[in-house]
């Protein structure tokens, strides 16, 4: 499996990787 299969196929990991830009993204 693809990290990017798993990524589509997993909304958790997607939310997770969104909260970790959001945070890196903010001062």
């Amino acid at each position: 499996m693809t990290p990017k299969r798993v990524a589509f196929t997993n909304p958790a990991l997607l939310i997770f990787l969104h909260v970790l830009l959001f945070q890196r993204a903010e001062p």
